[in-house]
């Protein structure tokens, strides 16, 4: 996941397309086409598998970073440009450092504490 790259971007509103359900889907789909072909070298039911996997990844990721900016007063509009509806909990701006912290941490710990769940189930 690449935070906020899209606002170096010329040309791209942020929050933008980017944070759009259907960028995760393609995305998604992007990254399961990739794993596809990392798994077809192997065997048929091999490339199924890893591209489901980039699939759910791609997608996953994506939805993740929509997340973070739901917490500020700016907010994202996830279904642009079926709809127009804007989503926001104001909780915090986006520059309040204590936040930002706290969503590092977040997403730092969370991964170690998958890995160690899973090693332990």
């Amino acid at each position: 996941m690449v935070p906020v790259f899209d606002k170096r971007v010329p040309g791209i509103a942020h929050p933008g397309p980017t944070h759009t359900v259907c960028f995760a889907f393609v995305i998604g789909i992007g990254t399961g086409v990739i794993g596809g072909l990392i798994g077809w070298q192997r065997e048929p039911l091999a490339a199924l598998g890893i591209g489901l996997f980039g699939v759910f990844v791609g997608t996953l990721t994506v939805g993740a970073h929509l997340l973070a900016p739901v917490l500020s007063p700016t907010g994202i509009r996830p279904f642009a440009p079926v709809r127009d509806d804007r989503y926001t909990l104001d909780v915090a701006k986006a520059a309040n450092p204590i936040v930002n912290y706290a969503l590092l941490a977040a997403g730092v710990v969370a991964p170690g504490a998958a890995l160690v769940v899973g090693a332990w189930i």
